[in-house]
């Protein structure tokens, strides 16, 4: 009995745990606001030349705008897209903590992640 108590306080803080840190509603907002920061956070690296093109500026605050904005919409659809044989929030649970513990967006920029 106690072993099902332990794993289920641990998948309700895996589930939980995204909302929480970000301050989301559901996993699909979580991860949009996950991904925003690490854009943002890739922003600040890059050389002072790039990083002053108000070009790159306009790009990364229309990231921030689109994730505040789209409340779990683009991450359910690139979701949907990518993996339609699983529910949404459970897979954005999951590539929460995937880009928590691997934070390269690569893969998800160059849409090379396996279907």
């Amino acid at each position: 009995m106690r072993l099902l108590m332990l794993l289920a306080l641990l998948a309700a803080g895996a589930w939980f745990g995204p909302q929480f840190a970000e301050g989301a509603d559901a996993p699909c907002p979580a991860l949009e606001q996950r991904v925003a920061a690490l854009v943002k956070a890739e922003g600040g690296r890059l050389p002072a030349g790039l990083a002053a093109d108000p070009r790159i500026a306009g790009l990364f605050a229309a990231m921030q705008g689109v994730a505040n904005a789209s409340s779990g919409v683009l991450a359910k659809s690139y979701i949907l897209d990518r993996f339609p044989q699983l529910p949404p929030d459970p897979a954005c649970v999951a590539a929460w903590w995937k880009l928590r513990f691997d934070p390269d967006l690569g893969p998800y920029m160059r849409g090379l992640l396996p279907r």
